[in-house]
């Protein structure tokens, strides 16, 4: 059995790529508070409109490889599910499909919190402890660093912990 080649013209790596940025977004470093940030692409907008295809793109390529992989192998318990939603899916990703449903990507609504800066702040106030400053020295550091009140570095350092035990990443330091 041999492996499909993927859509002529396109690179599964760079596709991924986008793929990743419509669901995840990406980090830049914003000049004026010098803390990272995510950014999303825009509604709408042809680079999401790229993503999606690139979305489609894989999720067909994944289905033609289970396909064929069912057909010359034993399958497991999953392919079935496979062979059966991912057709449905694509489908209703195709904005000019005949399927009765579609997928849309939306933002979250609400004030929601950005893990990379907190993470960032939560790194700068770590890191500072762990070459032996005091906590209150390292959080007024990241304070002046970040332009934020000291509420606001803690509650960035709260949000970044309970993220990574969510994640289960493993803390490296600990600032309490």
């Amino acid at each position: 059995m041999t492996d499909p080649v993927y859509w002529k013209g396109h690179d599964a790596k760079v596709d991924t790529e986008l793929v990743q940025k419509l669901f995840e977004g990406w980090v830049v470093f914003d000049q004026k508070t010098g803390r990272a940030k995510r950014r999303q692409l825009e509604r709408n907008s042809p680079s999401e409109a790229q993503a999606i295809l690139a979305l489609r793109r894989l999720l067909d390529y994944i289905l033609i490889r289970s396909y064929i992989l069912k057909n010359s192998l034993s399958h497991g318990p999953c392919d079935d599910v496979v062979l059966g939603v991912l057709p449905a899916l694509t489908s209703a990703l195709d904005p000019e499909s005949d399927s009765h449903r579609r997928v849309e990507f939306k933002l979250r609504k609400g004030n929601r919190s950005d893990f990379a800066a907190d993470r960032q702040i939560a790194l700068h106030v770590g890191h500072l402890c762990m070459k032996g400053e005091k906590k209150e020295s390292a959080v007024a550091s990241a304070m002046e660093a970040f332009q934020l009140s000291r509420a606001n570095v803690f509650a960035a350092v709260r949000r970044a912990k309970a993220r990574n035990r969510m994640l289960g990443i493993p803390e490296p330091f600990s600032i309490e």
